[in-house]
């Protein structure tokens, strides 16, 4: 049996590789012939259609934005070095430890017309978030036809409900022969709709031991000194002086990890006073240590060693249970529609070993079958 893994391809983020990594290698480790499925998602098409449609306007709006950004990083940030060398690393990881498909697909029809693989399958990650699909929904495997079997593992929704688009993702996942999601708040609603079972599973990230772990990227089990390490993908100005105090409590280094992209500037000035405020003490704290250059081999890492875990970010917590850290996860208010996801896992926490049980056995048999 070949099958495909279809997710966010070439993803720059910790958590969105680590997840892709960790569903390749445990098929693997059970005897499936699996590859990435190497997919140009969202395609880009500048005609006189795509600019009148609202949901193109707003990916041309998130691709001024992404431009803007960029400025910002050369010329406010001061650290494009850095994000380019993690792009670069990004890049080397993806080529030692992924898979990937000979060629690139631009469409679903591309993908079906090669017929390279028995079994398409979803996930993990926000595959599935409506605000992401920009009016395509190349994700719910619309087009693909009837001769490839489709499977999603923990796909993610990312929101309360799927609307506007029940009656899509309601057809669609209707030709999928099974059904798994990362977070219950969305079975209940993808049952009605599709008229399928949907299993709620862990994140693929735990199908992997912490030992697992160590193997495949050739962690190291110990560090060098005590450090609490911070992952935040929110703007980190206003943090600042928490992540001070946080390092002189606990006498640790707090080594930083975030995107440069998420220092945050805007026309306000008093914006930029208080980014500006927030450069100088990071340049003046010898107590914190900015680490954006950092891929996620050395992100896991750092984070598998802390002493103390401070993050914003589902991956964080899911890693900080796999090596048993102590975590403290907040949830800003900007981003309240994520904090579902982490409620959900909490919740059946204490049974965490017979749920990764459960999704290993619904993923080797309900899911894909018995390899051949």
């Amino acid at each position: 049996m070949k099958i495909g893994i279809m997710t966010w391809w070439r993803n720059t983020n910790y958590g969105g590789f680590l997840q892709g990594l960790a569903l390749q290698t445990f098929l693997k480790k059970n005897g499936f012939d699996v590859e990435m499925i190497r997919f140009a998602f969202p395609p880009i098409q500048f005609t006189a259609r795509s600019v009148i449609c609202p949901h193109r306007l707003t990916s041309l709006r998130k691709g001024l934005g992404a431009v803007l950004d960029v400025v910002r990083a050369l010329f406010v940030n001061g650290c494009l070095s850095a994000r380019l060398s993690r792009l670069r690393k990004t890049v080397r990881l993806f080529d030692a430890y992924i898979t990937p498909s000979p060629h690139e697909y631009a469409s679903l029809a591309e993908l079906a017309a090669d017929g390279r693989y028995d079994t398409v399958l979803i996930g993990s990650d926000q595959v599935w978030t409506p605000k992401y699909h920009d009016a395509d929904f190349s994700y719910l495997l619309r087009g693909l036809g009837d001769s490839v079997r489709k499977v999603s593992y923990a796909a993610s929704v990312a929101a309360p409900s799927v609307h506007p688009y029940e009656k899509i993702y309601g057809e669609a996942l209707a030709r999928f022969e099974a059904i798994s999601v990362r977070e219950k708040t969305n079975v209940a609603e993808l049952e009605k709709l599709s008229g399928k079972k949907v299993e709620w599973v862990v994140d693929p990230t735990l199908l992997l031991s912490a030992e697992d772990w160590r193997v495949v990227l050739n962690l190291r089990p110990d560090t060098p000194e005590p450090h609490i390490t911070v992952y935040w993908l929110s703007p980190l100005e206003d943090k600042l002086p928490e992540l001070v105090r946080l390092a002189k409590e606990k006498r640790m280094k707090v080594h930083i990890f975030t995107d440069v992209m998420a220092f945050r500037v805007v026309a306000n000035p008093l914006r930029w006073a208080k980014h500006l405020a927030a450069r100088v003490r990071l340049a003046c704290s010898p107590s914190l240590e900015l680490h954006i250059g950092a891929d996620a081999r050395e992100w896991l890492q750092d984070l598998s060693t802390a002493d103390f875990i401070l993050s914003d970010s589902f991956h964080a917590l899911m890693f900080a249970t796999l090596f048993n850290r102590e975590i403290k996860v907040e949830i800003p208010e900007a981003k309240k529609f994520m904090a579902t996801r982490i409620t959900d896992f909490q919740s059946r926490k204490g049974a965490l070993a017979d749920w990764i049980a459960h999704s290993r056995e619904w993923l080797m048999k309900n899911g894909l079958g018995c390899p051949q």
